[in-house]
């Protein structure tokens, strides 16, 4: 006994079908498909990219062009001012231009490193010894305590930068109802090496 009851008759039947050769023609066609899509993708990615290159190849040889333009303005201030000579036949330079200054950079770093949170630095002078050539840099400000004050003068005399470090002065009073020691320390500055 049959279940149904076909009512399509048998060619109709076979034409709906999908052949193997029709399917295998759709994959395929399929195939080529997704390959042009991912051609059309990479293509316009890749015309994208040279387009963003030509800009920037177009902006750095804008960039070269004034930077040859101020290469050549600093090499003629640079030939004009090699013109002034110092001591008769030799161009200046930095080293001469800072001879017998003192290089606040380098020791006001130090400082830093060897002034505590309980020190109050208010001033930092120097000056010259008289009748020598020796820089002495003048330190006053205010310490917490004594001990403070003791631990400062100490790491100054540790220091590779200063060298016989005085006390002036040290007097203990009070500021907002708490001790403060005012202080006066002088050191003479080392040469630099």
């Amino acid at each position: 006994m049959k279940d149904y009851i076909n009512l399509i008759p048998a060619e109709i039947e076979k034409r709906g079908m999908l052949s193997k050769e029709l399917i295998v023609a759709l994959g395929i066609a399929g195939v080529f498909v997704i390959f042009a899509l991912l051609y059309g993708t990479l293509f316009y990615k890749v015309r994208t990219l040279k387009a963003e290159k030509d800009q920037l190849t177009v902006k750095r040889d804008n960039i070269n062009k004034e930077l040859s333009v101020m290469l050549s303005e600093v090499n003629s201030l640079t030939a004009k001012a090699g013109t002034v000579k110092d001591k008769g036949s030799e161009p200046l330079n930095l080293k001469d231009a800072v001879k017998g200054k003192i290089i606040w950079s380098p020791v006001l770093r130090e400082v830093s490193f060897l002034v505590s949170a309980d020190i109050l630095l208010t001033t930092i002078e120097s000056r010259k010894k008289k009748d020598t050539e020796i820089k002495e840099i003048r330190f006053a400000g205010n310490a917490s305590s004594h001990a403070d004050l003791t631990n400062f003068i100490a790491a100054l005399e540790r220091s590779d930068s200063f060298t016989n470090v005085s006390l002036s002065y040290a007097l203990q009073g009070e500021a907002s109802g708490r001790t403060v020691i005012s202080f006066d320390v002088i050191a003479d500055l080392k040469k630099a090496s």
